[in-house]
């Protein structure tokens, strides 16, 4: 069985045996990049797992702080995640017409226990947007040139892809989580810890930011 050689960030931390929040708890996400940088930093709601994986809610409004990119956005929808496989970590949001917009699937390396109220997972750039009989896959691009410059082992890049395909079988064959579970669950999710319905999109389509 082959260990994954850890990101210059360090994966020792984002793995530490902590006191772990209980389900129902706020937390902050990061996504990082490979190299340890920030990508994205929100704050969210601890779910109970899924299957076995772990998932959380990001509010509508939210602000999200892009250091790389130098802004901080503030999302119009309610977002649920669920880091579905070694591999991948799947997002989506309710479209205006309140049916379940576009899924999205980023490969990526799924978040260990949160580490000091941090929820953490590593970003490998590949992006798949699923929507109906749809497939979009985004930043193939930056995948190469990351997985160069950053130095992505091999397990690494090919996790990646087999994320990616894992998560395109899984949606085709409405096999679980896109079996119309986390929708259901973020309706939920909302009116439990927010004492709401949940807030659509204003689009369909997603904003995609790298």
């Amino acid at each position: 069985m082959s260990t994954i050689t850890p990101p210059p960030g360090g994966t020792g931390s984002l793995r530490a045996a902590v006191r772990e929040p209980a389900a129902g708890s706020r937390v902050a996400i990061e996504k990082r990049k490979w190299d340890g940088t920030v990508s994205s930093r929100s704050s969210g709601w601890l779910l109970d797992d899924l299957d076995g994986a772990r998932c959380w809610l990001i509010p509508a409004g939210t602000a999200d702080e892009r250091p790389r990119l130098g802004r901080v956005e503030h999302p119009a929808a309610d977002t649920i995640s669920v880091a579905a496989g070694a591999w991948w970590i799947v997002s989506v949001k309710l479209g205006a017409d309140g049916e379940p917009g576009p899924y999205r699937v980023d490969a990526g390396l799924s978040p260990g226990r949160p580490y000091e109220g941090v929820l953490r997972w590593v970003d490998l750039d590949l992006d798949l947007i699923l929507d109906g009989t749809d497939i979009e896959l985004r930043d193939h691009a930056d995948f190469q040139h990351r997985a160069r410059t950053m130095a992505y082992p091999p397990e690494v890049r090919e996790g990646a892809w087999n994320g990616i395909h894992d998560a395109a079988y899984r949606h085709g064959t409405a096999m679980w989580p896109f079996d119309g579970s986390l929708p259901e669950r973020l309706a939920s999710s909302t009116r439990e810890l927010l004492g709401r319905e949940p807030v659509p999109a204003a689009q369909r389509i997603p904003t995609i930011s790298r």
